[in-house]
């Protein structure tokens, strides 16, 4: 176990950090910080024990003993050790050989080792070893091939335990398995010589042909066996409708690329099959869509660039052959996009919006353009706009930053517009949902009215908050409250005080009477969510 030491540095002061150290058992009266090790994880198999260091260990032992039982069956002292990264990283690996048992069954592993008092430093249930036979699916085959005009097989296999102690396979019979495709599932029963052989039916949308097998939990260690079926994967035919073969638009803007897609069958007929499809337009993007039962399919896309787009089968699918696509010619025209946008909506219903417009696919000089910021209840229909401001060139496009909108809707869509001119397409910006949940400060009042001065005064009513979709009001417990007073004469409010809501949103405060004035109650916090409110005013006369 002597080696000569080493010097490490740390590569990753998150594996000190995320690896839970593990508990120390020390002789009475000695300090933990007198062991010298630093035990990180303990790993243990039929195959033999790992145990992994920061930093070398001394001299150390793994005991075994049954789970539950204070009792030690077997001492490991022989180790290889190994640093996977030297010098770079700091983790010592210390392997055992393989483990051999009189007795079936799970085992809790103990390390111990000498602390640097000689004192016994041991550290109880550092690892477990599952020392149960071990569930096998052997000759596992499928009876045919699979392809879209065939889409059925018969799945046969043989489930065995295999004893850790001395490698013999015994039939697991009446045992359930269960067969995985693609995430359709369904199961058998082994018969008395642990063989099952199971019908299984493909969809042909799979996006793989394999089938896994899984045994039952019980009283064995189960292990994933699979089959995978000869898929026979048929050419396709990809067949632009006629706008679809080139494509004019200018920069930014979408268009729909449509067509049919058919498989050449074993036979040779052409038939129209519903699978998913790719679109694919290069240093840019792989679009996933899919073609409806009739072979059909549409896809929108922006051209952001005059170059060529590619259609056909989806790469993730073993039914089709994906190498056999149909070219779209796409030529972008003078154009602009937005980017770089920036909006929201604060606490105060005030709408904020800032960005960059760009043009593109043109030689022409960049020159100031409005742009307009426009909102829509639905998103959809009725978009006016609600602000616009002249953008400022600059090396990067033309930037702008819009006047806010105050007193905006507490909920809706919002977009950016720039109109374009003759010779420049204009363009809108992808479409923003502001909203916020809307809260109401209800019932606010004042007693007594009219109050006598240096007597108090009970300020009460209830906070509450609703989705902006909603129309449903519900309490607003535990927030703060705030309340103001502007004195007769006066043009501004002064803060006086504050409580918190109760559960039932409900607010009541106490105040002395001091002059005739007006009071008001304001909520405020939660601006990340929440839209601030404040009370109706409530007039108070004070007398005396």
């Amino acid at each position: 176990m002597a080696r000569e030491n080493s010097l490490r540095r740390f590569t990753s002061a998150a594996l000190v950090a995320a690896t839970a150290v593990l508990g120390t058992l020390c002789a009475p009266g000695v300090a933990q910080a007198a062991d010298p090790g630093n035990l990180q994880t303990v790993h243990a198999s039929p195959q033999g024990i790992t145990v992994m260091s920061l930093g070398a260990l001394p001299d150390f032992a793994a005991h075994l003993r049954k789970k539950g039982s204070e009792t030690r069956v077997k001492t490991i002292t022989s180790w290889t050790y190994t640093n996977d990264c030297e010098p770079s990283c700091m983790e010592d690996y210390y392997r055992s050989g393989p483990l051999a048992l009189a007795d079936l069954g799970v085992y809790s592993v103990d390390i111990e080792y000498k602390g640097t008092e000689g004192e016994t430093v041991l550290h109880k249930d550092a690892g477990e070893l599952d020392y149960r036979p071990v569930a096998v699916f052997q000759n596992a085959a499928a009876s045919r091939a699979v392809s879209l005009d065939s889409l059925g097989t018969t799945v046969s296999a043989d489930l065995a335990a295999r004893d850790p102690r001395d490698g013999k396979l015994t039939p697991l019979a009446g045992r359930q398995v269960t067969l995985d495709v693609s995430g359709r599932t369904r199961t058998a029963t082994t018969d008395a010589a642990g063989h099952l052989s199971v019908p299984v039916e493909y969809t042909g949308t799979e996006p793989s042909g394999r089938i896994a097998l899984l045994p039952a939990p019980g009283d064995y260690i189960g292990t994933q066996g699979s089959v995978t079926p000869v898929v026979e994967t048929q050419k396709v035919k990809v067949a632009l409708d006629e706008g679809s073969r080139e494509v004019t638009a200018p920069y930014g803007s979408s268009v729909t690329v449509r067509g049919s897609i058919h498989r050449v069958a074993k036979d040779g007929t052409e038939k129209p099959v519903a699978t998913a499809m790719r679109l694919a337009i290069p240093n840019t993007t792989v679009s996933g869509f899919s073609s409806d039962a009739a072979g059909r399919f549409a896809k929108s896309a922006r051209i952001l660039k005059s170059t060529t787009w590619q259609v056909g089968a989806a790469h993730q699918q073993p039914w089709l052959d994906y190498s056999t696509t149909a070219a779209v010619k796409a030529t972008a025209t003078a154009g602009t996009a937005f980017t770089n946008v920036w909006t929201g909506i604060d606490k105060n219903r005030v709408v904020y919006a800032q960005g960059l417009l760009v043009q593109r696919a043109t030689t022409a000089a960049e020159a100031p353009a409005t742009v307009e910021l426009q909102y829509s209840a639905d998103g959809r229909t009725g978009w006016t706009t609600r602000a616009s401001v002249v953008t400022v060139v600059s090396p990067t496009g033309r930037f702008f930053n819009l006047p806010n909108v105050a007193n905006a809707p507490v909920d809706g869509y919002w977009r950016l517009r720039y109109a374009g001119r003759a010779d420049l397409a204009g363009s809108v910006s992808a479409r923003f949902r502001l909203t916020k949940t809307v809260t109401t400060v209800a019932g606010f009042n004042v007693n007594p009215e009219p109050a006598v001065k240096g007597k108090a005064l009970t300020l009460t009513g209830t906070l509450k908050q609703r989705a902006a979709s909603s129309t449903t009001w519900k309490p607003y417990g535990g927030q703060t409250v705030r309340f103001y007073f502007k004195a007769d004469g006066s043009t501004a409010y002064a803060y006086m005080g504050s409580t918190t809501t109760a559960a039932d949103g409900t607010i009541n405060r106490r105040f002395t009477a001091k002059a005739s004035g007006t009071w008001q109650a304001k909520f405020y916090d939660n601006g990340a969510t929440h839209f601030a409110s404040r009370s109706r005013e409530d007039h108070v006369a004070v007398t005396g």
